[in-house]
């Protein structure tokens, strides 16, 4: 499967523009949601990942697990990606 990349928005860009570890930056990164609109704020950038800032690990719902179950079986049957 073809791997998509969309722009980021660091997750700091959440905070208060007066914060100290406020950051705007912008970086390209794996689609894992299939983004349609806005740039994703859910990561941190990879200079506020030197900073000490940690971007949590994904963990699936039992039902999203499900989901991407059903789905690659779809895929397999019908020979799609």
């Amino acid at each position: 499967m073809e791997k998509i990349y969309v722009t980021h928005t660091c997750k700091n860009s959440k905070l208060k523009e007066t914060d100290p570890n406020y950051c705007f930056n912008a970086f390209v990164d794996e689609d894992r949601y299939n983004i349609r609109s806005l740039p994703p704020r859910y990561k941190y950038c990879p200079e506020c990942e030197k900073k000490g800032f940690k971007n949590k690990k994904r963990i699936l719902s039992k039902g999203q697990l499900k989901s991407l179950k059903n789905l690659k079986s779809y895929t397999e049957k019908t020979g799609q990606e």
